[in-house]
């Protein structure tokens, strides 16, 4: 399993978010690490997710430690939030209004349960308390 999770700074995260969406009310709590297969590549994303604020995700580049490919769902357009637990991960389901090629945009976020990073832990036992599992 990567380490690269360990040297991910928060504080670099949050300025990289509110630079590119200064409205976003940033909130420590919410940020989690989410892990996701990209055209046969495993991508690291920093996602803030909270009913108030909706979803900002951005690409962390291990390489350059860096982030890109912000993108935010604001939470007006989010419609429903569950998850489903399985051993590794616990997967957030975020559907949203978003339209994108004419369909309703759907995601499937891979947040990992072995992360060491503290703050990702601490955070996900946060969201399992807070978003309902799938009936």
């Amino acid at each position: 399993m990567s380490q690269m999770g360990l040297f991910i700074k928060r504080e670099k995260f949050k300025e990289y978010m509110l630079d590119d969406q200064p409205d976003i009310k940033y909130d420590e709590n919410a940020v989690l690490l989410s892990l996701n297969t990209v055209r046969g590549k495993a991508v690291t994303n920093c996602i803030h997710f909270s009913k108030e604020a909706g979803l900002y995700a951005a690409q962390y580049e291990s390489m350059w430690d860096i982030f890109g490919d912000g993108f935010y769902i604001p939470a007006a357009k989010i419609k429903e939030v569950y998850r489903k637990e399985q051993l590794l991960s616990t997967y957030l389901y975020i559907e949203t209004t978003q339209e994108v090629n004419g369909q309703l945009m759907k995601l499937k976020l891979n947040l990992p349960k072995l992360n060491r990073t503290p703050w990702h832990i601490k955070n996900l036992k946060r969201l399992q308390a807070q978003v309902p599992v799938a009936k």
